[in-house]
């Protein structure tokens, strides 16, 4: 749980020095909080590497609230719904967007390839092998 609140905290301080926003202080304002949801979410036009699911910002939005709390900051709970109609607005473009095809699966003759390649003889070698046998 620590983890993803500190992520959430790492990409809101990513999206503060991509604004070029100075020294941040908190406790954020509602209209900063806002801006990072529409910053960090998809949006249907362009696609750029800061973009994540709605459910993943929501999930940003519970770690900074509880960065807030931490530093005995007040959240800005004026923000609350507004942030839930950008929630929802970002949930809709998600499920226009299309989803990435699943990755393939491995098939036999990819372990027996593995095998052939990894049967020289050394240690290491028959670690991986017996690993990727044992997990396929």
């Amino acid at each position: 749980m620590l983890l993803s609140y500190n992520t959430a905290v790492k990409k809101f301080m990513h999206y503060w020095t991509k604004e070029n926003r100075g020294a941040f202080q908190l406790p954020a304002t509602a209209k900063e909080i806002c801006e990072f949801c529409f910053w960090a979410g998809q949006n249907d036009e362009t696609q750029t590497p800061q973009e994540v699911t709605a459910k993943t910002v929501e999930k940003y939005i519970f770690g900074i609230q509880a960065w807030h709390k931490y530093h005995s900051k007040r959240y800005p709970t004026e923000s609350k719904t507004r942030v839930g109609v950008i929630l929802r607005a970002l949930a809709k473009v998600d499920a226009q967007i299309p989803k990435q095809q699943p990755k393939a699966a491995v098939h036999l003759h990819h372990l027996a390839y593995l095998a052939s390649a990894l049967n020289t003889g050394d240690g290491k070698d028959e670690a991986a092998q017996d690993l990727a046998i044992t997990a396929l």
